[in-house]
């Protein structure tokens, strides 16, 4: 989830639009006081967040952040380019800096390399019945046995898991860095499926976009 903090509504929109589009899932505030009284916190994934807030302003808002522990990367967005404030706003916790007026694809594309860094060094996903390693293209159980995936398989595997809805073309680049091998793609979807049914745990197509995790555990509300 990426939260965006920002008192301008038309960029705020245009940031969750843009964002949306990409597949991120995103929720939005328009101040400060309103992002940290929201109870879900803990979901965040990163924080786009504009320092020129009134009342609370983002420095405060990330001080007090990172008091609590939280550490999820943090985009700030500020009209404020002189190098006193970048400097103010790494010292008090945030990972990158975007100066308004801003390209909202190079926006974008922050983000993306931001989400890589932390996923690069997230080790394990917690899956409902399981736990998988993707940098051990391992799966453990609740009780503990052990499944292997291929190289491949896992890759798959994490790219499904970090997005709402996962593009087959962009896993496609990825894994293979070519759109030839759809049918490829097809037989190590159909491998992962096997693996994955016991445990509730569904990779549910969306034609001609892609594909979608589905936690069984999540579905029954459990």
């Amino acid at each position: 989830m990426i939260a965006i903090v920002e008192d301008d509504k038309d960029i705020r929109n245009l940031i969750k639009l843009a964002l949306e589009k990409e597949g991120f899932k995103t929720v939005t505030f328009s101040s400060g006081e309103e992002f940290l009284m929201y109870p879900k916190l803990s979901s965040i994934n990163l924080l786009i967040l504009d320092i020129m807030l009134k009342n609370l302003d983002g420095f405060q808002v990330l001080d007090i952040l990172r008091q609590e522990g939280f550490d999820f990367p943090v985009l700030v967005l500020t009209a404020l380019g002189e190098e006193k404030d970048k400097e103010k706003g790494f010292n008090y916790g945030a990972d990158d800096y975007l100066v308004k007026p801003f390209s909202i694809k190079e926006l974008v594309l922050r983000v993306k390399a931001l989400l890589r860094r932390i996923s690069q060094d997230k080790e394990v996903y917690n899956l409902g019945k399981i736990k998988f390693f993707p940098k051990k293209a391992l799966i453990i159980d609740f009780q503990g046995k052990e499944l292997f995936l291929t190289p491949k398989e896992s890759k798959i595997l994490e790219i499904i898991i970090k997005k709402d809805i996962a593009i087959k073309e962009e896993i496609l680049k990825e894994v293979w860095g070519s759109l030839e091998y759809a049918r490829t793609l097809d037989v190590h979807i159909r491998r992962i499926r096997q693996k994955l049914e016991s445990y509730g745990i569904k990779i549910i197509t969306l034609k001609g976009i892609g594909y979608k995790l589905k936690i069984k555990e999540e579905e029954d509300g459990s």
